[in-house]
């Protein structure tokens, strides 16, 4: 249930165009709301401050019978209707929201599926709408597959004063350079230029000096970043999926730097021993970030260890591996680490987690047993994800958990953990568990959340003492 400000009444369906009530009523829930089902268009209050509209081929309203609903909608919330999140719009959306200058943020999403309103060509040619908008300081725009040229981003002359800019894709082809024009964009704090594919250089990004936020995600051809060296009040950089082996010496003038993200969606393959050098020096420059509290590596090398000891800084690490078995006892030089995740991986059995540890993830790994978990007496959260222990014969001491999600794992893995009497909040996902598998005695004090996994995934009810929450609860760092 949407949940609105005192002072913001429910539609009523007879404030809506005649045409449109049939279209719509069985789509209105009680509140009043209005929030269509994906097989038409949607209108939707999301948190009383953005509007969240989502459209569909099938059923698509006109130009004109938009732009007169969109009328009596805005002009309803006039007060709040100043952020609009838009997916697979018709390309006369932006011509419609040009006549309110006082919007504030946009975000287009346009993948070009089966049930897409509009092409990209269509989109991109009615973005030189938003020079009508010139309280613009958010905007966003995501795109499928998709080649480009310069000329297809002339629309951003007109948006240059947003202090936020995202500029994404499944992946850009056809062009080499970064749009010449962001150079002018000196009001920018958050820039996101992802899924480039074909872009090699950084300059243009040297003048944009106000940058706190910066993802050049997914360019997978970038073959240096010497135009972020003058982007010194950067606190959060994502250089995921850029490539192991493009130098990262232009970053150790980035001192305000606190989240840095040298992770992979994808596979990363195997690491050739002789990249090894070349890895060694590019993390002796990570090295030098003294504020850097959060990174997170597509490889891990056991000379890392001793190159992030010296980060004092650092309490939050994320080890991507190659679903090979990897030395990671090094990470206990790193001093004050409390959260550790651990990806596509195999755990020795000899692996020794630092006992500073109070918050770890494992997802797609391979263990032996869980013996690895007893010295972590601090460990307050756990979360377990599609992984797989061989032997569920070796039992731990009790654990002091309190969080414990499991997602897509076999039951067995309760099993191993054995009783955890500190345990409040369990989390279970793709799991199908009989009737004696779950031994609530070990959880006197516990609260399960999911939502539907009750009757789903675990066929007896749990006791009295168990208390429901019908929740998902962020994995996500």
């Amino acid at each position: 249930m949407e949940i609105l400000p005192q002072d913001i009444t429910p539609f009523s369906l007879p404030d809506l165009p005649l045409e449109l009530q049939d279209r719509i009523s069985n789509y209105l829930p009680n509140n009043g709301v209005l929030n269509l089902a994906s097989t038409c268009w949607t209108f939707s209050h999301f948190r009383a401050l953005c509007t969240t509209l989502k459209f569909n081929s099938h059923n698509m309203p006109s130009e004109d019978e938009l732009r007169e609903y969109f009328l009596k909608y805005y002009n309803f919330h006039h007060h709040t209707a100043r952020k609009f999140e838009i997916t697979e719009p018709p390309p006369y959306i932006l011509g419609i929201l040009a006549n309110y200058p006082t919007i504030t943020s946009i975000s287009i999403t346009c993948h070009h599926s089966i049930s897409s309103s509009a092409t990209p060509d269509q989109i991109l040619e009615s973005l030189t709408q938003l020079q009508h908008l010139p309280s613009l300081r958010q905007f966003s725009l995501q795109l499928g597959i998709r080649d480009v040229q310069e000329k297809d981003f002339q629309f951003l002359q007109y948006i240059s004063k947003v202090s936020e800019l995202r500029l994404s894709s499944n992946c850009f082809m056809g062009i080499a350079l970064f749009p010449a024009v962001i150079s002018q964009f000196t009001n920018l704090k958050s820039l996101a230029l992802e899924g480039w594919h074909q872009v090699k250089r950084t300059k243009v990004l040297s003048s944009l000096t106000r940058l706190t936020e910066l993802s050049l995600a997914n360019c997978t051809s970038l073959s240096e970043l010497g135009g972020l060296a003058t982007l010194t009040n950067l606190s959060k950089l994502n250089l995921q999926d850029i490539g192991r082996l493009v130098p990262l010496s232009p970053l150790t003038s980035l001192q305000q730097l606190k989240i840095l993200n040298l992770g992979s969606e994808r596979q990363a393959g195997t690491l050739h021993p002789n990249m090894v050098p070349r890895l060694q020096d590019n993390y002796g420059a990570v090295s030098k970030l003294a504020g850097l509290r959060d990174i997170k590596l597509n490889v891990w090398i056991p000379e890392m260890g001793t190159s992030l000891a010296g980060l004092t800084s650092l309490t939050s690490l994320h080890v991507e591996g190659e679903g090979k078995s990897i030395n990671l006892n090094p990470i206990s030089e790193i001093p004050h680490i409390t959260r550790l995740k651990l990806s596509l991986i195999r755990i020795p059995p000899s692996t020794v987690i630092p006992p500073t540890i109070t918050e770890l993830c494992i997802q797609h790994a391979i263990t032996e047993n869980l013996i690895f978990l007893s010295p972590l007496t601090g460990l307050k959260s756990l979360t377990i994800g599609a992984m797989i222990v061989d032997d569920v014969k070796s039992p731990i001491p009790p654990l002091e958990i309190e969080v414990l999600h499991i997602l897509i794992s076999h039951h067995r893995i309760l099993q191993e953990l054995g009783p955890l009497p500190r345990l409040k909040s369990l989390f279970l996902s793709g799991m199908y568990l009989g009737p004696t598998e779950v031994q609530w005695e070990n959880y006197p004090s516990l609260s399960l959340l999911g939502m539907e996994w009750t009757d789903k995934y675990v066929r007896t009810r749990p006791p009295a003492h168990v208390n429901v929450v019908l929740q998902v609860p962020s994995t996500k760092w």
